[in-house]
């Protein structure tokens, strides 16, 4: 992926990898977020508004902390350097890091190698389902005995 059919920019995208892989680091035979949810990370940030200028603020505080803090950029850090800065960010712009970890697991684990690698079945949960353990009711026992406490429509 280049800036070229990207929203990010070439050194955004970069950023956005390093950051996507201390989300989830790359193990073993699974893919790290940086190449499995980059792509999906960009489309989603490219086409929300209220994103671009979250997802672009968030990016220069990452870039400014970690020069305040190392004086050099995000993506030559060590990865505790890194999650370092992360928490600081995590932190002052806790809107964005929210952002950034929920659009990292979404594009992550929806991504079709991840979800072969994890030997689940690449479907919807429905109409096949997902089997639920019965649970006990009895907890409800109070409410219950509570009986009706609302108004039929039309009363």
């Amino acid at each position: 992926m280049t800036a070229s059919n990207s929203y990010f920019s070439d050194s955004q995208l970069e950023l956005v990898r390093a950051v996507l892989d201390r989300i989830v680091p790359p193990e073993a035979d699974m893919p790290g977020a940086g190449e499995a949810a980059l792509e999906y990370v960009d489309r989603a940030v490219g086409s929300r508004g209220d994103y671009r200028r979250l997802w672009g603020d968030g990016l220069a505080r990452i870039e400014i902390a970690a020069w305040s803090r190392h004086k050099t950029r995000f993506i030559d850090l060590s990865r505790d350097e890194q999650e370092g800065v992360l928490t600081l960010v995590d932190a002052g712009e806790p809107h964005f890091f929210q952002s950034l970890v929920r659009e990292a697991y979404a594009g992550y684990y929806s991504n079709p190698r991840v979800v072969a690698l994890l030997g689940l079945e690449a479907r919807p949960p429905q109409p096949g389902g997902h089997h639920v353990e019965q649970g006990s009711f009895d907890g409800l026992e109070k409410v219950r005995r509570r009986g009706t406490v609302w108004r039929a429509a039309g009363e």
